[in-house]
């Protein structure tokens, strides 16, 4: 296990906000954004990982600063679990 890659990171913060063990997802969040804070797809995961622990305004903000980062909005409609951040009427991609 690397416990420096900012891709595990997120990833397991993804897993355990779907499992809703709120702690390990945020401790796993703050690990991703520590070691790749600028990163678009790192981002765009924690902004997966809080719509998954129902923190929608924290989800907003992550995604947003993908998009911003450089993360594509396509990629962002492929994730199932983002769906309904996408169609919020809050979301506003193009902000800047």
């Amino acid at each position: 296990v690397q416990a420096q890659s900012p891709v595990l990171q997120a990833a397991l913060a993804i897993l355990y906000a779907q499992k809703k063990l709120r702690d390990r997802a945020m401790t796993r969040i703050e690990a991703a954004l520590a070691l790749a804070p600028n990163n678009p797809s790192t981002l765009a995961d924690v902004g997966q990982a809080y719509e998954a622990l129902g923190d929608r305004h924290q989800a907003l903000r992550y995604v947003t600063a993908a998009l911003q980062k450089g993360y594509s909005l396509d990629r962002l409609k492929l994730v199932p679990d983002l769906q309904s951040l996408l169609s919020d009427p809050n979301f506003r991609p193009n902000a800047k």
